[in-house]
């Protein structure tokens, strides 16, 4: 039933002299509007009337209502903000207004996945945003968009700005409640010590009764302001029938308060309500520190979101003009000034250039980069101007993709801490029980201190500490490994790298810098070595391997067609009719011709399954790979080389690294059959790698690392994402993921073992309310504080 003059939806005012109803299966509620009549008998009509069942009381969505969602269909706008996926399928995030609860995420994802184009519904309660998947043909995003609007939670196209505006209006809010908490406390104890004096030295009925009422007017918007979100919480917890660590607050808060009240109207011996401030007060600093830790967190993924440039210059016949980024397209020529950002991923033209891929990587050292290799969106242009050539826009760039996955990430609960937080519920049972029979012996042996002694054994033994201890942890560990430039993409992944007993890496572009070059070129009687590098160059065009970098403008003018890579293998495209392969010798060429292919080439190109040519490839190693392999021996993993690569350029870089363990001539799935082998026999394994064929291993390791600048598949495959070219930032990683392991149980032992002291001393009567709520929340800060020192290097 809707809340006497409130609208039955959206849970607004009603307006005077308004008497509009919607009509519900059990009769008709009242309603604010005729947006919120509709989408009423909406969601009744469609049997998902459960949703005013399930939200919490007092909450509801925005203002239901009808827009002009026309521009979410206009091509720029789809190419901007979303992105095509194969077999007609569009994905866009949408950022929306109004998502207050669990009820609300469980009608959205049943109100549009009803709709038979919807494929995918995934709403991200914390970040306020929900992903759609649809078939374009089927259905217009604008019809969502309006059918969102309807339920009351108004969309609008993903904006990092408000990210960034919530934060901080959450952050000035818990500052509000903080500082009032503060200020009420400190005037209530001013009064307390009058009373405490006057017990001991004698004072007037009339002015101890005096002090208490203005302490109780003192306490009061502490308790009901500053202390809203324990008592939202615990609605929340008590509507999904389930225990949480705002149930003991609310019931300690409510029962101190107004028994407060009731010794104060009967003139007893004992009031609680400098208490009640400080419970609240040191509650609210717990939180507003773990708040703190989380949204630092999200501050440093959400930067990914949120460093594209609103305006772009497009060069086009012979003139610069600016235009808005989203107008561009991909084949535009886009000149970005020195000192600038890029607004989308592309291939640099003309002349080399350095870019600064801090917010990609982490790294402030600026990355040389030369004429057709790819410049990433959200990279800055140093020193000179640059001009490239647009490939991905918006939603479709390698930023918004890393952002995306993170996004994903964050709606992710490892299962430690679903453990956590059904242990903490056992907890709170039981405490609920042993507080409620501690008051009961009390009464026995003492009625006038039963209350008391049992409010003090609710509040000192206040879960709080025991539910912070892993995702403070948690979020500490993920900003500081943001800083090392790893993206953590699972964050069940952060504790099982703590595992690792073997770190298991490809060779190009994970050991080796992945600039790889063609050192000679080899063809067979009759071929011209420059058409052997065109053909060659039009087959890469479209790849994303280290590989096709070496061909980078070359090939020009040469069509493929049917082009598509094949992992472990090469790549294959029709050009001029004809077949033609570039990669392994047995692959590319057919059985009868192979002992005709090019002697010592790493690849060969072949026509029809006749080879062509064949190419010497050569890439130098990352300049800290040997620093990261002895790293890692000092953390006593042991490092081991498995890579598609041929024998002797494997050996190679095995023996200048000092590798013993190596791996030759892997196809992806000897990869997997020699990963199972060797964590069957070394226990769990770290695998790091970078290409397509990279992808299934990747998803078979314990944990895995993909490279920023490796292939996309590879990424959505990997447990985390390397986004800069430093090497030595997995051995930091995994130390960090050590000590964030040892930093958990850190606070679960402090946790445990605060509580086992604290509830025998609470319950024997050695603990004033006051002093309980002091050491609860002195635990909670303590924890917050030991977590806190993850987002440090080990150095500092």
């Amino acid at each position: 039933m809707s809340a006497a003059g409130r609208c039955f939806h959206c849970q607004e005012p009603m307006p005077a002299g308004l008497d509009l109803r919607a009509r519900t299966g059990a009769g008709s509620e009242p309603v604010c509007c005729t947006g919120c009549q509709a989408a009423v008998e909406w969601i009744h009509g469609q049997g998902l009337q459960d949703y005013y069942r399930l939200r919490c009381e007092g909450v509801g969505p925005g203002r239901g209502g009808e827009g002009d969602f026309g521009l979410y269909d206009r091509p720029a706008v789809l190419r901007y903000y979303g992105r095509a996926l194969p077999e007609g399928i569009s994905e866009i995030t949408l950022g929306i207004e109004g998502l207050r609860c669990a009820a609300c995420t469980w009608l959205i994802e049943r109100a549009l996945g009803a709709v038979p184009a919807v494929t995918r519904v995934e709403v991200h309660p914390l970040t306020q945003r929900v992903t759609l998947r649809w078939r374009t043909g089927e259905v217009a995003l604008s019809e969502l968009a309006a059918r969102l609007a309807a339920l009351g939670y108004p969309p609008h196209l993903a904006d990092p700005a408000r990210e960034h505006e919530r934060i901080r209006q959450e952050r000035r809010t818990a500052m509000k409640r903080l500082v009032i908490a503060g200020v009420g406390m400190m005037q209530a104890m001013m009064y307390a010590v009058a009373l405490y004096a006057g017990a001991f030295e004698g004072m007037d009925p009339a002015v101890r009764d005096f002090f208490r009422w203005v302490s109780m007017a003192v306490a009061a918007p502490v308790l009901f302001y500053a202390g809203q979100p324990f008592f939202r919480g615990a609605w929340k917890e008590w509507s999904a029938r389930r225990l949480g660590m705002d149930t003991p607050v609310t019931i300690a808060l409510v029962l101190a308060f107004f028994a407060s009240v009731y010794e104060s109207a009967r003139g007893g011996h004992e009031v609680y309500f400098d208490s009640v401030t400080m419970f609240v007060f040191f509650l609210l600093l717990g939180r507003y520190a773990e708040q703190s830790v989380r949204h630092r967190a999200q501050v440093s993924l959400g930067a990914l979101a949120s460093g594209l440039p609103a305006v772009a210059r497009r060069w086009r016949d012979g003139v610069i003009e600016e235009i808005a980024t989203i107008e561009l397209e991909p084949g535009d020529e886009v000149q970005v000034a020195a000192g600038t950002t890029i607004p989308a991923d592309g291939v640099l033209l003309a002349e080399s250039a350095e870019v600064d891929e801090a917010l990609l990587s982490g790294e402030s050292r600026p990355v040389a980069r030369r004429p057709g290799d790819h410049v990433l969106a959200g990279s800055v242009a140093i020193g000179r101007p640059l001009r490239l050539r647009v490939e991905r826009l918006g939603a479709a760039t390698a930023l918004s993709s890393l952002a995306r996955m993170a996004d994903a990430a964050q709606s992710e609960k490892p299962e430690s801490l679903a453990v956590a937080e059904r242990v903490a519920r056992l907890f709170i049972a039981r405490i609920l029980v042993l507080s409620a029979v501690t008051g009961l012996i009390w009464l026995w042996w003492d009625p006038s201190r039963a209350f008391a002694v049992s409010l003090s054994v609710l509040v000192v033994s206040c879960p709080c500490a025991l539910s912070l201890a892993l995702p403070t942890a948690l979020a500490a560990a993920s900003q500081r490994l943001a800083r090392l430039g790893m993206l953590v993409l699972r964050p069940a992944a952060l504790e099982q790298l703590a595992e690792v007993r073997q770190v298991v890496l490809d060779k190009t572009g994970t050991l080796t810098d992945g600039l790889v070059r063609i050192a000679r070129v080899e063809t067979v009687a009759g071929v011209d070595s420059s058409r052997a590098l065109g053909l060659a160059a039009a087959l890469e065009r479209e790849a994303h391997h280290p590989i096709a970098r070496a061909f980078a403008g070359l090939g020009e003018g040469i069509e493929v067609s049917e082009a598509r890579q094949v992992a472990g293998e090469g790549v294959e495209g029709v050009i001029a009719g004809r077949l033609h392969r570039l990669g392994r010798a047995a692959w590319a060429c057919s059985p009868t011709t192979r002992s005709r292919c090019p002697g010592e080439s790493d690849i060969v190109l072949a026509c029809g399954g006749e080879p062509l040519a064949g190419f010497r490839l050569d890439d130098r190693l990352r300049d800290d790979a040997p620093q990261t392999l002895a790293h890692l021996r000092e953390l006593e993993l042991t490092p081991i080389l498995l890579s598609g690569d041929s024998a002797p350029r494997v050996v190679a870089v095995a023996d200048r690294l000092g590798i013993e363990r190596w791996y030759a001539d892997q196809r992806p799935e000897g990869k997997i059959e020699q990963l199972d082998r060797l964590q069957a026999v070394d226990g769990p394994a770290l695998m790091v790698g970078d290409g397509i064929n990279d992808a299934p291993v990747l998803a078979r390791a314990r944990v895995s690392v993909a490279m920023g600048q490796g292939a996309d598949l590879a990424k959505a495959h990997a447990d985390m994402v390397l986004l800069g070219q430093r090497l030595s930032a997995l051995p930091e990683a995994i130390d960090l993921a050590r000590r964030t392991v040892a930093t958990i149980r850190q606070n679960l032992r402090l946790s445990y073992g605060y509580n086992a002291l604290a509830i025998p001393v609470a319950a024997m009567g050695f603990v004033p309310p006051w002093l309980a709520a002091i050491g609860m929340s002195l635990s909670s800060l303590v924890v917050v504080w030991n977590s806190m020192r993850l987002m440090k290097s080990t150095a500092a």
